[in-house]
């Protein structure tokens, strides 16, 4: 199975290098940078480190990382289904577990890599001191975002083949961006939770953290990060259990 999943990745990647998917790819990794250098230009002198610092999350590993797997990650399903191959995959041993782990693998490596490289312009476009420590931070959140809202959008996919995507906008939108504002026990279920923590002690902003400490959790950011790799697992579990008990019907036949 692990060699069929590698298959489907690399046909998948080949498949996928398209003008279309490069112009997305592009827009995800320059916006957020021509951003900040707009805001910069306006203010007439480098950011602020804690300016800088949250800008670059908000647009980088939250909007960006966001976007870019709503694209690509949730019609895993739903895109084989209105391609008529979804039966023929369905009789292959392992068949359909190994289109959706190579499709969620293609799905993060882009978003991952978008990421990597927009981080990077962000970082020289807002002149920011300590570049080192923040892109390092932004990085391995640009990874967790990924691997966990892949995941996450993987398994909304499955659940909803038609309408996916509208499902997980609806999510994002109402969970992890509202709920998770929310200074309540209920914002720790929300993965940007997480990751919020993980940047305030990567950064060493403990004075804000000490300020509003239900808002970024109080475990060190060790213990958030096994959260999220467990939570990407678990997520990743689920959507291969919907996916070997639904019944995935062809668009024709609706």
């Amino acid at each position: 199975m692990i060699r069929s999943i590698f298959e489907v990745f690399a046909f998948e990647v080949r498949r996928t290098l398209t003008p279309g998917r490069s112009v997305h790819w592009l827009a995800l990794v320059l916006l957020p940078a021509l951003l900040l250098w707009v805001v910069r230009q306006q203010s007439g002198h480098a950011m602020d480190v804690i300016q800088a610092t949250w800008t670059i999350y908000f647009m980088v590993p939250i909007v960006s990382c966001m976007l870019g797997l709503l694209l690509w990650a949730t019609p895993a399903v739903q895109s084989e289904q209105e391609g008529q191959t979804w039966i023929y995959l369905a009789v292959r041993p392992h068949g359909k577990f190994a289109v959706v782990l190579g499709k969620y693998l293609v799905a993060i490596a882009w978003t991952i890599s978008a990421g990597l490289f927009s981080t990077t312009a962000c970082i020289l476009a807002s002149q920011v001191a300590d570049r080192e420590r923040l892109w390092g931070t932004i990085s391995l959140l640009v990874i967790l975002s990924s691997l966990s809202y892949g995941a996450l959008y993987l398994l909304i996919g499955v659940l909803f083949t038609r309408r996916g995507i509208v499902i997980a906008v609806s999510y994002t939108l109402i969970v992890e961006l509202a709920v998770s504002l929310i200074p309540a026990t209920v914002n720790k279920l929300t993965i940007s939770h997480r990751l919020r923590t993980i940047l305030a002690d990567g950064m060493g902003l403990e004075q804000l953290r000490s300020a509003a400490g239900i808002l970024f959790g109080e475990k060190g950011a060790l213990q958030h990060l096994l959260i999220l790799l467990a939570y990407t697992i678990c997520l990743l579990i689920a959507a291969l259990f919907v996916l070997r008990n639904k019944e995935v019907t062809m668009i024709s036949e609706s």
